[in-house]
């Protein structure tokens, strides 16, 4: 990955850290390493595989593990901010953004709400369809202060980080 890139989500997450009042937390970004013949590194310098594509926000360990996955837009500039619009198939949503806030929301579940559970069960949505589980009642809590604090729909911006 490019300094730039990395340089790009990391002013994103120090502007979200800001704008909702976190402390920041280490940030493992890196490339996805899918091909298991490779000669590349088994683990970034945090200890996360390389070949671990998923995102990850982990309370205990203090880190947002962000995979870049084939496919991915590498980010060369910082995106305009707060976004202009909240729908997920907008340029001003890539896959790194939308990872990002949705680990950023399970930071702040976590850091300011106390209500962070990766084991809780799936919620009944609005729209009729189940949450996954570790996005339930404290994700929700989470999205909702989010959403408060950029002034949009929670239900919104709940299916637009939703995975």
């Amino acid at each position: 990955m490019n300094q730039t890139t990395d340089s790009v989500i990391r002013a994103e997450y120090q502007r979200l850290c800001n704008v909702l009042g976190l402390t920041p937390v280490p940030l493992d970004i890196y490339i996805y390493v899918s091909n298991p013949d490779t000669d590349a590194e088994t683990a970034t310098a945090f200890g996360t595989s390389l070949r671990n594509a998923t995102p990850c926000y982990s309370g205990t360990k203090r880190i947002i593990i962000l995979p870049m996955c084939d496919g991915d837009e590498h980010p060369e500039r910082l995106p305009p901010f707060p976004p202009f619009t909240w729908l997920k198939h907008d340029d001003a949503w890539p896959v790194w953004r939308i990872e990002l806030w949705h680990e950023v929301v399970h930071q702040v579940s976590n850091d300011l709400l106390s209500s962070w559970n990766p084991k809780e069960p799936g919620r009944a949505r609005a729209d009729q369809t189940v949450s996954d589980m570790g996005h339930g009642v404290g994700w929700f809590q989470g999205v909702c202060r989010v959403a408060s604090v950029f002034a949009i729909d929670p239900d919104l911006l709940d299916r637009l980080l939703d995975r």
